[in-house]
C-alpha cells in the first residue's frame, strides 16, 4: 500500500549547546524505504533541474545560481560515474510548486510557505523525493533551502555556503543517504562558513559510481560478515576501507545479520575496520534504519588479516569478530582542511579521551606533533602536513592505555594551499560579455571554476598552475566594480575584490507591443541587456517618456511618429544600442483594456472571460500570455468575451489586438490559472497522521511513496 510518511528532523538542543551533533560515522549509504528494500535510483540520465528565479534573498547578485551550477557539476566530474545534470532553461523558472512532477526545482523558501521548515528549525535544506515502493525508481526530486537561515556565496561568517549545501543536496537528489565523517560531502550536518562540502571524498564518488557506473570503470567490492566473537552478526555497524595511501576509499553499513558489501572500489590494497554507529554517525540519521536496532557496545576493530588486495573489477572477502568493550569513542562533528606544508589543530570530542596514549592520522605525510586531552571528553591534536603529502581524506585513530582503539573517519582532508589571484586582465569589460579574461596567480588546478560578478565564466582554459582564462559572461546589470573568484574543486577559493568593472553597453532586442499609433501615447517595453538606472529611449529620433528601468527591460511611452518602422535607441551614459525598426507606427486608434472578469480560471481552459475597454475592432484578437484565446466574440467597441485556452499554473497578462492595425492593449492586472481538479481520497482510509495515497501520475502501475511529507532528506546545521 502506498502511504505518505511525515517526519521532521531538527538538531538536539543539547548537541547544539555543547557544539556537538548526531552525525554519521562513514560510508556512502544508498536511500531505501527499509532495510533490504530496493535502493533509490533514476532510470534516465541526464537529470534535469531548474533554478527558481527568485534565488536567495541573502545574495545580492547571481552568485547563488552560479554556486548551484558548480555544485551539480562536481558530481558530473566523477570519472568512474556517468552521472550528468542538465539545467532546463526552457522551463518556467518562476514556479514554486516543487511537488509537481514535471519540474525539478532548486529553490529558497524564504517565508516557510513550503511547510517544510517550522519556525526555528535547524534544518538547512531538504530534498523531497518521490520514489517507487517496488523498485526504488525515483520519479521526482527537488531541493529546497531553508531561507529563514542565512546563506552566502563568499563564506561570510555566520552564514551557510550555498555551494556546499547544494552539493550535499545534489547527492540526495542522486539517491544517496547521509553518510561519511565530517569531511565527506554527504555528512549529515555542516558548519556555517564551512566550504568543505563543496568537494567530494572518494567515499562520495564511490556512491555515485555504484548507482550510476561508467562503462569500463573496473570497480570491485569487498564483502563479508562482521560479528561478535563467538556470537551473532553485528547489526548495522559501519565497515570502512582505506586505500594504501591512508585515504578513505568507501564504506558500507552491515545488515541485520552483520553482512556487508563495500562497493565502488578500484583495484588496490585496502585496510578495513568496523566501528559502531554511536556517533558521530548514528543509524537513526538514515532513512532505512529509523526503526532498526543497531549494535553499538563493541570496540572499533581492525580486520586482523591485514591489508587486503582487490583486483580491478574483482571481489574480495573479509570477515572478522569484535570485542564487546566500546568505552573508547570519538564522536566529533568537525574536521580539518590541512594544506600541504602547513600545520593546524583539530579538536575532537568523545568518551574516555583522558586515557589516550597514541594519536595518528592514516597514511603518511600528516604528522601528529602533539596532543592534549581536556577532561574525559575532549582532545586537542596538533598536526603538520609534509609539502609532498598526497591529497585526500584521512581518518584520525586514537589508542588508549588498554590497547583499545577508535577512529574519527574523514577527519582530515589534505589539500593544496589555497589558490591566490595576483592579476586579472583586462580590468574593464564590455557589458555584452564574450571577452577573454586572463587570471594570474597560484594554486590553480584543471577543476577550477571562475565566477565574475556572480556569474560563471565560459570556455574555461587551464593554462598552468599560475594561469587560467575564460570568456566573460554578460553584465548582470551591475556596473560598479565586481569580484573575480576562482573556486577549486576541494572547496577552497581565491577572491579578487572589485577586480573588474563592466562598461554598460545597452543591447535592445525586442519591443512589446511592436506597433504604436502615429499619435503616440501607448506604453511599450523594450527588452535586452545592459540597461539600468538612468537609461533613456528615443523612437525615430524623438525622446520617449521612460516609466521604469531594470537590467533587461525599459518601459516607456511612445512619442508621436510617422507611419512606418522606426528605430528604437536605448542609451546609458555615453553608450547606446539601436534596434533597427524596433517599433512600427500605424494609422489607427489603439484599443484600451480597462477591466476583465473573472480574473482566474482552470488550467484546462474553457473559462469565459468578459473584457471591457474601448475601441475594440470587429477583428479584435485576445491572448492569454503567449496563447491565443480559443474563441473571441466582439459584442461592441467596449465589450467582448474570450474563452481562455489551456495554460500552466500561474498568472499571465491579457492583451487585445485589433488585427487590422496590429495595435495592442495589455492588461494592468493578471489572469491566474489555477488547478481546480481535486485529487481523489485515498481508498481504504489511512494509517493516521499525515499519511495519504499518491498514485503514479502516468496512470496505472506501481504506487509511489512520497517521503517526509515532501521532505525526505535533510542537512542540519551544527555549532562549533
Amino acid at each position: 500500500m502506498s502511504r505518505r510518511i511525515g517526519r521532521r528532523f531538527v538538531h538536539r538542543s543539547a548537541a547544539l549547546t555543547l557544539g556537538m551533533c548526531s552525525l554519521f560515522l562513514v560510508g556512502f549509504v544508498r536511500i531505501a524505504f527499509s532495510p533490504g528494500a530496493a535502493e533509490f535510483h533514476w532510470t534516465q540520465l541526464p537529470l534535469r533541474y531548474v533554478i527558481q528565479s527568485a534565488g536567495s534573498s541573502d545574495v545580492g547578485d547571481l552568485s547563488d545560481e552560479a554556486a548551484i551550477r558548480m555544485a551539480v557539476a562536481t558530481w558530473g566530474r566523477v570519472a568512474t560515474s556517468n552521472v550528468s545534470f542538465v539545467e532546463d532553461t526552457t522551463a518556467d523558472a518562476s514556479r514554486t510548486d516543487f511537488s509537481a512532477q514535471d519540474i525539478h526545482l532548486v529553490l529558497f523558501d524564504e517565508t516557510g510557505s513550503s511547510g517544510l521548515f517550522p519556525q526555528g528549525s535547524g534544518v538547512i535544506a531538504l530534498t523531497p523525493i518521490l520514489a517507487s515502493t517496488s523498485d526504488g525508481q525515483i520519479l521526482d526530486a527537488d531541493i529546497v533551502f531553508n531561507g529563514q537561515l542565512s546563506f552566502s556565496t563568499n563564506l561570510t561568517p555566520g552564514t551557510f555556503d550555498v555551494q556546499a549545501v547544494a552539493t550535499h543536496e545534489a547527492g540526495h537528489f542522486l539517491g544517496l543517504d547521509h553518510a561519511g565523517g565530517p569531511l565527506c560531502c554527504m555528512f549529515t550536518s555542516i558548519l556555517s562558513g564551512d566550504p568543505s562540502a563543496r568537494g567530494l571524498s572518494d567515499d562520495d564518488a564511490a556512491g555515485a559510481s555504484t548507482i550510476y557506473p561508467a562503462a569500463g570503470a573496473g570497480l570491485g567490492q569487498i564483502s563479508g560478515t562482521v560479528s561478535f566473537q563467538g556470537a551473532g552478526g553485528l547489526r548495522h555497524a559501519q565497515v570502512v576501507a582505506h586505500d594504501a595511501n591512508g585515504n578513505l576509499a568507501a564504506a558500507a553499513l552491515s545488515d541485520g545479520s552483520g553482512n556487508y558489501a563495500i562497493q565502488g572500489l578500484p583495484g588496490g590494497t585496502y585496510t578495513l575496520y568496523v566501528e559502531p554507529l554511536d556517533g558521530p554517525l548514528r543509524h537513526t540519521d538514515t532513512i532505512a534504519l529509523q526503526s532498526a536496532v543497531a549494535d553499538t557496545t563493541f570496540s572499533t576493530t581492525l580486520f586482523p588479516g591485514g591489508p587486503l588486495a582487490l583486483a580491478p573489477g574483482g571481489s574480495a572477502a573479509a570477515s572478522w569478530g569484535v570485542a564487546t568493550d566500546g568505552s573508547l569513542n570519538l564522536n566529533s562533528a568537525e574536521g580539518l582542511l590541512l594544506p600541504t606544508g602547513f600545520s593546524g589543530q583539530l579538536t575532537v570530542t568523545g568518551a574516555n579521551l583522558n586515557l589516550v596514549t597514541q594519536v595518528e592520522v592514516t597514511g603518511s605525510g600528516v604528522n601528529v606533533t602533539s596532543f592534549a586531552p581536556f577532561g574525559t571528553f575532549g582532545l586537542n591534536v596538533n598536526l603538520s602536513c609534509d609539502p609532498g603529502a598526497q591529497h585526500g581524506v584521512r581518518s584520525l585513530r586514537i589508542t588508549d592505555s588498554g590497547g583499545r582503539t577508535a577512529f574519527l573517519t574523514a577527519a582530515v582532508r589534505v589539500v593544496d594551499p589555497a589558490p591566490q589571484i595576483s592579476l586579472v586582465s583586462p580590468p574593464a569589460l564590455n557589458s555584452a560579455g564574450g571577452e577573454q579574461l586572463t587570471i594570474t596567480g597560484s594554486g590553480f588546478t584543471p577543476d577550477c571554476s571562475i565566477v565574475i560578478g556572480g556569474q560563471l565564466g565560459t570556455q574555461f582554459l587551464f593554462v598552468s598552475p599560475t594561469q587560467l582564462s575564460c570568456v566573460t559572461p554578460p553584465a548582470a546589470g551591475v556596473f560598479s566594480a565586481v569580484d573575480v573568484v576562482v573556486v577549486r574543486e576541494d572547496g577552497l577559493e581565491a577572491r579578487s575584490v572589485g577586480a573588474v568593472t563592466y562598461t554598460p553597453q545597452p543591447t535592445p532586442t525586442s519591443v512589446d507591443p511592436a506597433f504604436a499609433p502615429t499619435t503616440g501615447g501607448t506604453q511599450h517595453t523594450v527588452r535586452g541587456t545592459g540597461f539600468g538606472a538612468g537609461a533613456t529611449v528615443t523612437v525615430g529620433g524623438v525622446p520617449a517618456t521612460v516609466l521604469s528601468t531594470s537590467p533587461d527591460e525599459v518601459r516607456f511611452t511612445a512619442p508621436p511618429g510617422a507611419a512606418g518602422p522606426a528605430n528604437v535607441v536605448v542609451a546609458l551614459g555615453n553608450t547606446e544600442g539601436t534596434l533597427t525598426g524596433g517599433l512600427t507606427y500605424v494609422v489607427g486608434v489603439p484599443p484600451t483594456l480597462v477591466a476583465f472578469s473573472p480574473t482566474s480560471g482552470s488550467t484546462a481552459g474553457g473559462t469565459i472571460v468578459t473584457i471591457q475597454g474601448t475601441d475594440f475592432a470587429a477583428d479584435a484578437q485576445v491572448r492569454f500570455g503567449a496563447n491565443p484565446a480559443t474563441s473571441v466574440q466582439v459584442a461592441s467597441p467596449t465589450l467582448l468575451t474570450a474563452v481562455a485556452p489551456p495554460g500552466a499554473l500561474g498568472a499571465v497578462s491579457l492583451r487585445v489586438t485589433n488585427a487590422s492595425t496590429n495595435l495592442t492593449s495589455v492588461s494592468s492586472g493578471l489572469f491566474s490559472y489555477v488547478d481546480t481538479q481535486q485529487a481523489p481520497p485515498p481508498p481504504g482510509g489511512s494509517s493516521g497522521g499525515d499519511c495519504s495515497l499518491r498514485a503514479d501520475a502516468e496512470g496505472g502501475g506501481a504506487p509511489w511513496l512520497l517521503l517526509g511529507g515532501l521532505a525526505l532528506l535533510w542537512l542540519r546545521r551544527r555549532s562549533r
